[in-house]
């Protein structure tokens, strides 16, 4: 059995992931430093509820991983259509 974290963040806007600004936002880069020191998340799962916020966010999370050096294992979704329940 794992001690490491399942982390599903619902929303991927601009205070999760920065998306429309020249930042990263506050709560993935927050999770994504927790996990560069301790290696306790096993999975971030982020969800919102269009495919472009989608595209957006992944833009976003792959730039800090690759600024911070971090190999968080991180999905984004919805990925094929706009789905406004997809968080359930």
């Amino acid at each position: 059995m794992s001690n490491k974290l399942n982390i599903v963040l619902i929303g991927n806007g601009m205070y999760s992931t920065g998306r429309g600004t020249d930042g990263y936002g506050t709560i993935v880069p927050a999770i994504n430093e927790f996990n560069r020191q301790e290696e306790k998340v096993n999975l971030l799962h982020i969800v919102g509820s269009r495919v472009q916020s989608t595209s957006k966010a992944k833009e976003k999370t792959d730039k800090l991983q690759n600024i911070s050096g971090s190999n968080l294992p991180i999905i984004l979704s919805p990925n094929t259509e706009d789905n406004p329940q997809e968080y359930k």
